[in-house]
């Protein structure tokens, strides 16, 4: 069965929009080091599940692929042991529905955890990501195993039309086991909604 959060993290469901806010502010304001690409480790080839349980007070909002089944929390930062248990944002004072919106997560061995879903995503699927007020549905419109070193896919692209930022989604995870590269998944925002 896919990973949930109904399944896994039954104290995440307590959650609303005000406790997201200040989870936010309180970790952006933290003078601690989240985003040390370096941190990031492998993953065990022995995880199959997760079992490390996410606190509710690092919770900064949840991604959901419903084409892949993939419904995680997403942390602030990129560090080894957020992405042990979530998607982890990869740039400080990112907010939902503006720009590129850029999270990274782990690959496993079972394709039914982590970020490993994304290998089945297919162009044209929803990816959706909520601070439980809005949803923000990005379409995906690109997908492609690039190098370790192509950190600019997670820039802001500017828009050729309007001159503005795109507002955009980019998520990654590492494509081969070894991690030698990595695969990104790109979307454009194309709809924002109130949270039901």
């Amino acid at each position: 069965y896919p990973y949930t959060i109904e399944k896994d993290y039954d104290k995440l469901a307590e959650m609303d929009a005000d406790s997201i806010k200040e989870n936010l502010k309180t970790l952006e304001e933290s003078e601690e080091e989240y985003f040390d690409f370096s941190d990031v480790g492998m993953l065990d080839d022995s995880i199959t599940t997760v079992t490390e349980k996410v606190k509710p007070e690092n919770v900064i909002g949840y991604i959901k692929v419903p084409s892949v089944n993939m419904d995680m929390p997403i942390m602030y930062g990129t560090k080894h042991q957020t992405m042990l248990k979530a998607g982890g944002t990869m740039k400080p004072n990112m907010v939902m529905g503006e720009g590129n919106y850029s999270i990274a997560g782990h690959n496993a061995k079972n394709p039914n955890i982590l970020f490993a879903p994304l290998h089945r995503v297919k162009i044209g699927s929803e990816v959706i990501i909520t601070d439980l007020e809005k949803e923000y549905v990005y379409k995906v419109d690109f997908k492609e195993v690039v190098m370790p070193n192509r950190i600019d896919v997670i820039n802001e692209q500017i828009d050729t039309e309007t001159g503005q930022p795109r507002k955009m989604i980019t998520l990654v995870t590492c494509y081969s086991a070894d991690g030698s590269d990595r695969l990104i998944i790109q979307g454009e925002l194309i709809e924002v909604r109130d949270v039901k």
